[in-house]
């Protein structure tokens, strides 16, 4: 069973920006499970981790949904990683398991966010979506545009994630009283924005790389 990050573990206080108190732990594993350095891990970008899944869940996706998403987002952070891990920042790690968070989604879910929603609701106080495409397209090239896990790996991660995942459709609200999770018609309107429509806006050039800064408040 996968340990949670030793950041999220020091920053405990955080569990309260989460949707689902799971949500915190689960990302915790994740990142353990992604290999981040503790140094790339810091407050502002365990916000923006709970922000994406907080997205995820308002837009309907179902536990097992998040755990798929989340497995592949493991492997690909990884191969990143390996790639620039060395020079990587708590800024840039951040941003970069967002964006593949994303390329994970739209892969492996046959209805999906496209990536101007991503941007308007994680990415718009800190680039433009010309610069968020410039990103995604340096990241899916450390890829080797190969987005396919491996099963037994994507079943690992699966299993190291699940303890922390509970159904999202029946939470605890703050007066005691169980209903359903909102959902987030104006981010994913039904027939529109997840509907698979591949990778959002297909960009015409490559950027340098990193030009996406979070800066999370």
């Amino acid at each position: 069973m996968a340990k949670v990050h030793a950041q999220f573990r020091a920053n405990a206080d955080l569990q309260s920006a989460a949707h689902l108190p799971s949500d915190f732990a689960l990302m915790g594993k994740f990142c353990s499970l992604a290999r981040f350095l503790d140094r790339q891990v810091d407050r502002d970008g365990i916000k923006q981790m709970l922000k994406a899944v907080k997205m995820l869940r308002l837009c309907d996706y179902t536990a097992e949904d998040i755990r798929s998403i989340l497995s592949h987002a493991a492997v690909y952070v990884s191969r990143t990683l390996s790639v620039c891990g060395d020079t990587m920042d708590a800024t840039e790690a951040s941003n970069v398991l967002v964006v593949l968070m994303f390329v994970s989604h739209s892969y492996t879910m046959d209805e999906h966010c496209p990536l101007r929603v991503w941007h308007q609701h994680l990415f718009a106080e800190y680039c433009t979506v010309k610069e968020l495409n410039a990103a995604l397209v340096r990241l899916l090239n450390f890829q080797g545009s190969v987005l396919r896990v491996e099963e037994a790996e994507h079943k690992r991660i699966s299993l190291a994630l699940k303890p922390e995942l509970t159904p999202t459709q029946i939470p605890a609200t703050s007066a005691g009283v169980r209903g359903p999770v909102p959902r987030l018609s104006m981010v994913c309107p039904p027939q529109t924005a997840r509907r698979a429509v591949g990778y959002g806006v297909r960009p015409a050039y490559v950027a340098q790389p990193w030009t996406v800064r979070a800066r999370v408040k």
